[in-house]
């Protein structure tokens, strides 16, 4: 695989898997907020189950740049494959954020603890 193609194959890479794996993650946070109290669980939950859809994305790219076989034993295995790495990334971007999700994971009553500034008439 020349250069350009190299750079095009993970370019397309890393954009696939991280809109698969951030969509995820949003969409289990919205649907199991009522079930899971915990936000880590509810993105853990989400990343992990990305990780078939990331494995059918992985073969999938490889059958458009490198033209090997589709397979669903190739799906299953690059998604057993990803699921660590959908866990260690997720665990990742909680550790980076941890402070502002537990800021919003706060109490109602918390997370607006600053009255809003008095407003002033101008005429």
């Amino acid at each position: 695989m020349r250069p350009a193609e190299r750079f095009g194959y993970w370019l397309s890479l890393h954009a696939v898997t991280w809109t698969i794996a951030i969509t995820f993650s949003v969409l289990a946070e919205i649907l199991l907020r009522r079930r899971i109290t915990s936000m880590f669980w509810r993105m853990m939950t989400g990343s992990v189950i990305a990780a078939l859809p990331i494995g059918l994305a992985l073969t999938l790219l490889d059958l458009g740049f490198l033209g090997t076989a589709f397979s669903f034993a190739d799906i299953l295995r690059r998604a057993v494959f990803a699921v660590p790495l959908c866990a260690l990334f997720c665990l990742l971007t909680f550790l980076a954020m941890r402070e502002k999700i537990v800021h919003l994971e706060g109490p109602p009553q918390h997370r607006h603890s600053i009255p809003p500034a008095p407003r002033f008439s101008t005429g």
